[in-house]
């Protein structure tokens, strides 16, 4: 008597096939809980593509911070009301520190919208915990334009702060040097190179 040759289901072989194939596969796919770019991204650009898994950073951007680099110096106006310091900032360098939630590195993006008397402009990347990273001076971005530093890399075992972005510019301001008294017009001015900073870390 003829036995008949048990029939197999195709597609539930070429599944089992498949299956097989997956577990042989390396894996690839990044764990935004687990994987972090560390200091191969160090001065590196946002979009630099991570040369072991295919990662480009500014992918998964989000804006952490923005400000303005800020100074403190009797200003010349009317009158001082308080006879001190006053604090002030300069609106035309706004900056915005990003991050990435992938590879856990931080840049600024620095725009420069004019100023009236700036003097010098200094714009720097730390990181401030072990392996410590020092980015050199990107300077300014033109009038008009925006500047992109490089990255660093913000990963801390501890949750802690691991990195910053310092920015710095020098204005030509008309500085309040003598007073006639509280309250009143100042006495004295002159032009004088006034320091403001921006510095914040993430």
């Amino acid at each position: 008597m003829h036995r008949a040759t048990p029939k197999i289901d195709s597609r539930l072989l070429l599944a089992a096939l498949l299956s097989l194939v997956a577990l042989c596969m390396p894996l690839t796919r990044v764990s935004a809980s687990s994987w972090h770019c560390g200091s191969q991204c160090n001065g590196q650009p946002p979009t630099w593509v991570v040369p072991s898994n295919g990662v480009q950073c500014s992918a998964s951007a989000v804006q952490v911070s923005a400000g303005y680099p800020t100074g403190t110096y009797e200003s010349v106006g009317p009158k001082l009301t308080d006879g001190g310091p006053i604090s002030t900032y300069d609106g035309d360098l706004p900056v915005r520190l990003m991050y990435s939630t992938t590879c856990r590195t931080i840049w600024a993006v620095v725009t420069n919208n004019g100023s009236n008397g700036r003097i010098s402009c200094f714009i720097y990347m730390h990181r401030s915990i072990s392996p410590t990273w020092n980015s050199p001076d990107y300077g300014c971005p033109a009038p008009g334009s925006s500047l992109t530093t490089k990255m660093v890399d913000d990963y801390s075992s501890t949750g802690g702060i691991a990195a910053n972005v310092e920015v710095f510019d020098n204005l030509s301001r008309p500085v309040c040097e003598g007073s006639y008294g509280y309250g009143l017009p100042c006495a004295t001015a002159s032009n004088e190179s006034v320091p403001f900073y921006y510095t914040k870390a993430y």
